[in-house]
C-alpha cells in the first residue's frame, strides 16, 4: 500500500477519505491547504496527493470580495505546483464544485485523475490503485 497526503480545507471530508484509504491499508497524512501539502511533500516521501479543487484563497476576510473570490483556481494552482516541483508523485484532482467533463481541466495542471465529491469508498480505492500505477515521467 502507498504513503498518500490528501489536501483539502474541509476537516470532516479529510477524515472521511482518511478513515476509508487507512482501513486499506494506506498511510495517509492530511493537511488543510496547499502551503501545507507543498511542506510535506518537501519534507518527505509520498506516493500520491489528493488535491481538492475549491480551498479558500489566503487573502484577509476584510480584502474578500465575490470579485475577487479566486477560491476555485487555488486547488488548480496548486496541482500545478505539486507535479512541476514533484513530478514523480501522481496527483488525483477532486471537486465537489465542478463535475463529470469541467473536472478536466484539472488534467491541465498536471492531475493524473479526476474525481467529483461525493465519491464512493470503489472509486476512490480504483482511483488511488490506477494513479498509482500511471508511467511515472522519464529521468525520475
Amino acid at each position: 500500500m502507498g504513503r498518500l497526503l490528501l489536501v483539502d480545507d474541509n476537516e470532516e471530508f479529510r477524515d472521511t477519505i482518511s478513515g476509508l484509504l487507512s482501513d486499506s491499508g494506506h498511510e495517509v497524512l492530511s493537511v488543510s491547504s496547499p502551503e501545507e501539502g507543498r511542506a510535506e511533500l518537501a519534507r518527505g516521501a509520498f506516493d500520491l496527493v489528493i488535491c481538492d479543487l475549491v480551498m479558500p484563497l489566503a487573502v484577509h476576510a476584510d480584502e474578500w470580495t465575490p470579485d475577487n473570490d479566486q477560491s476555485a483556481m487555488v486547488g488548480a494552482h496548486a496541482i500545478g505546483q505539486f507535479t512541476r516541483e514533484f513530478p514523480e508523485v501522481p496527483v488525483i484532482g477532486i471537486s465537489g464544485e465542478l463535475v463529470g467533463q469541467p473536472l478536466g481541466i484539472l488534467k491541465q495542471f498536471g492531475a493524473t485523475l479526476t474525481l467529483s465529491k461525493p465519491v464512493s469508498r470503489q472509486e476512490l480505492l480504483r482511483a488511488v490503485d490506477s494513479a498509482m500505477a500511471a508511467p511515472k515521467p522519464s529521468g525520475h
